[in-house]
């Protein structure tokens, strides 16, 4: 026969009784294996959230808790397209351009978008924005668009 299940409030014990039992802990090893045993708890919390939390919608919520799923913006970048530009305004071949860019730390593996952004004020560089994601031979400089960030909980007002 299945239990319940804990109440909100019985929940909400949680952490007041494993910081009890970690109080209680006697020597060293046991202290040790108490933390061990708190963090295959929060492995299992962790993933029995993450599971569930996916069937739900941003702003959704219960009588205390809502859900909110942030949708940072994604972005990527026409790169040969940036140094093209950049060489046209320094008056230089892509490869300086690009070595510039480089140097300045605007570009590694990746783009650095603020710093992108700096160095094409500071050159008079245009660059052009797509909402949505660059592919082979768009026009645009950078496309963003909407990602799906890691959902928070806050207090319903």
């Amino acid at each position: 026969m299945a239990g319940k299940g804990y109440t909100r409030n019985g929940l909400r014990q949680i952490v007041p009784k494993v910081k009890e039992t970690l109080l209680n802990a006697d020597g060293e090893g046991a202290t040790i294996d108490v933390l061990g045993e708190i963090r295959e708890i929060e492995r299992g919390l962790s993933a029995l959230r993450t599971g569930t939390q996916v069937e739900f919608d941003s702003q959704q919520h219960g009588d205390v808790w809502k859900i909110v799923v942030p949708s940072p913006n994604k972005r990527t970048y026409n790169t040969p397209k940036i140094i093209r530009s950049f060489a046209t305004a320094m008056n230089t071949n892509s490869w300086q351009a690009f070595i510039a860019l480089w140097r300045a730390d605007v570009v590694r593996l990746e783009w650095q978008y603020t710093k992108l952004i700096n160095m094409a004020q500071k050159h008079d560089v245009t660059l052009a924005t797509a909402q949505h994601e660059i592919t082979e031979g768009d026009e645009a400089h950078i496309g963003v668009f909407p990602g799906k960030g890691y959902p928070t909980y806050e207090e319903v007002d």
